[in-house]
This record gives structure tokens, sequence and C-alpha cells, in this order.
């Protein structure tokens, strides 16, 4: 699930950013 948005619900923050 890699979402093109920052989201802390995608439990991907690699390259994302939760904001």
């Amino acid at each position: 699930m890699t979402r093109s948005i920052p989201d802390t619900g995608s439990g991907t923050e690699e390259n994302l950013l939760p904001t």
C-alpha cells in the first residue's frame, strides 16, 4: 500500500513523511 500522498495510516514512512 504505497500512496503518493503522505499519510500516517499508510504504514510506509520511508520516503513519505507523516504530516
